[in-house]
C-alpha cells in the first residue's frame, strides 16, 4: 500500500497512526515499515485500535519507541488540559508537533488557556456553538444533519453548565432543529453557570456514542520545514 502511495504521491505525505490492533507490542514492526519510506510527519497516538477511546494514551510506550522514529514525530492523545499541552512538550522536546482533538472541543479556548489567558466566556462559547451549528446547516444543506453533528460537541460540553443534566437527555433525543434550538437557549439561560464545573468527558476518555471518533483533530506544531504546505487545521507555535 504505502509503496503505491509514494510512489504516486506529488508531494509530502504524512501519516496517523496507533500502536498496533491488539497490542502495543505490535507498534515496533510497524514502525520498521514506517521507517522505509521518506514520510514528512508521523503522528502517533500510543493506543490500539481495539481500545478506540477507552482508557489511557500510552505514553510509555510512545517515548520508548520515539527514538527509533527516523522522521518528525507529532504526538496525538488525551491531551485536554493545558498542564498536560506543557507536560508533553517538556517532556518531548523533540517533538514536531502536538495534536488535539476532544480536548479543544471540550474546552475551545484550551490554547488560549494554555498560554495564560482566560477560559471561554458564556459569550464565546454561543457564539462559537452558533457559528458551528449555521456552518454545519450550510455545508450538509440541512439544518437537520446538523443537529446530529452538535450533539457530538454537547456530549463533551455540557459539563461546563451546571446542572444541564436533564437537558444533556432531552438534547441526545431532538430530532427536529427548533427543538435543538430550544434546548440550546435553555442551556444558556442566564441562570446557569459556565464554567470547568464537572470533570470532562475528554479527561475520562469517553467518546461520543452518536460519533464515536472526534469529528475534529486540531495540531499545535513548529514551523515545517520542507514540506511545502500548511496542513489545514493547524495552530502553529
Amino acid at each position: 500500500f504505502l509503496d503505491a502511495v509514494f510512489s504516486h504521491a506529488e508531494g509530502p505525505i504524512s501519516v496517523k497512526t496507533r500502536l498496533g490492533v491488539s497490542s502495543p507490542d505490535e507498534f515496533a514492526a510497524i514502525l520498521d515499515i514506517y521507517n522505509r519510506y521518506p514520510i514528512c510527519e508521523l503522528t502517533i497516538h500510543p493506543r490500539v485500535m481495539r481500545q478506540l477511546y477507552r482508557g489511557q494514551a500510552d505514553r510509555a510506550a510512545f517515548a520508548e519507541a520515539l527514538p527509533r522514529c527516523t522522521m518528525p514525530v507529532c504526538y496525538n492523545g488525551d491531551v485536554t488540559t493545558p498542564e498536560e499541552l506543557r507536560a508533553l512538550e517538556t517532556q518531548f522536546p523533540q517533538l514536531s508537533g502536538i495534536m488535539i482533538g476532544r480536548g479543544f472541543i471540550a474546552d475551545p479556548a484550551l490554547l488560549r488557556r494554555a498560554r495564560g489567558g482566560t477560559g471561554a466566556s458564556r459569550e464565546e462559547l454561543r457564539g462559537y456553538l452558533d457559528d458551528l451549528y449555521h456552518g454545519y446547516t450550510e455545508l450538509f444543506g440541512s439544518a437537520g444533519c446538523a443537529v446530529s453533528r452538535m450533539k457530538a460537541h454537547w456530549f463533551y460540553l455540557i459539563h461546563r453548565f451546571a446542572g444541564s443534566e436533564k437537558l444533556e437527555k432531552q438534547l441526545r433525543k431532538a430530532r427536529e432543529p427548533w427543538e435543538y434550538e430550544v434546548l440550546v437557549n435553555q442551556i444558556f439561560a442566564p441562570a446557569r453557570s459556565v464554567g470547568a464545573g464537572l470533570e470532562s468527558r475528554a479527561v475520562r476518555g469517553e467518546s461520543s456514542p452518536a460519533h464515536p471518533h472526534p469529528p475534529t483533530n486540531k495540531k499545535l506544531r513548529r514551523p515545517c520545514t520542507g514540506s511545502g504546505a500548511e496542513k489545514a487545521g493547524n495552530v502553529k507555535r
